[in-house]
């Protein structure tokens, strides 16, 4: 291309070439968050869609019950990584004013 960039590169080289968790990080940092908030925000993402999606593929492949009884905690955590970025923006907007 005439401007120098490659086709097919994202903007941040570090999401491009990182494994999958880092690339969660990245994308939490992406959002505007201290890396204390973004290590947070990505843990509960991490963990939920794991619990969420995990239980429900282990309930669908063994049948066992017990594995539906995870997949609420998924969606607490997911929500919790939520959290996290809500509260560090809510604070950052209290502190600003």
């Amino acid at each position: 291309m005439a401007d120098g960039v490659k086709p097919n590169t994202l903007i941040n080289p570090f999401i491009s070439n990182a494994k999958p968790a880092a690339k969660v990080v990245g994308w939490a940092a992406g959002l505007g968050l201290p890396e204390r908030s973004a290590t947070a925000a990505a843990g509960g993402f991490l963990t939920g869609i794991t619990l969420f999606s995990g239980s429900i593929y282990a309930y669908v492949l063994t049948g066992r019950k017990a594995f539906q009884y995870l997949t609420p905690f998924g969606g607490l955590s997911f929500m919790a990584g939520w959290g996290a970025v809500a509260l560090y923006h809510l604070g950052a907007a209290a502190r600003s004013s």
